[in-house]
């Protein structure tokens, strides 16, 4: 052991409540172990594990939304016509694609 790259310790000592807390979160943030977990929160601060899912779902709507929106910009294109009932349209699908990224903000942020 004496060729070691990591030669000093750190002790803590933790309850019992602690030390499943510890052991949660760092199964949680796909650590193998939780010296390696908080040896990592010690030099970095914190750790970020975002879930993707809820962005790839917002991600389907949004690509929903361009369709919809490439629809009527084709009609309008093709007929050199656009009605009031188009503009609405295009508002709404516009308060959509708002909304979903207001929704995606909230939940990055955790507001």
């Amino acid at each position: 052991m004496a060729n070691r790259y990591r030669d000093k310790n750190i002790f803590i000592r933790v309850t019992e409540i602690e030390k499943e807390i510890i052991k949660r979160k760092s199964i949680a943030a796909g650590y193998k172990t939780i010296n390696s977990y908080a040896h990592n929160m010690l030099l970095n601060g914190i750790i970020i594990k975002v879930d993707l899912k809820e962005i790839l779902k917002l991600n389907t709507e949004i690509n929903k939304i361009g369709t919809n929106i490439n629809q009527i910009a084709y009609k309008a294109n093709s007929s050199n016509r656009v009605t009031p009932d188009d503009i609405i349209n295009l508002q709404l699908l516009l308060r959509d694609v708002q909304n979903i990224q207001s929704e995606m903000i909230k939940k990055l942020t955790n507001r």
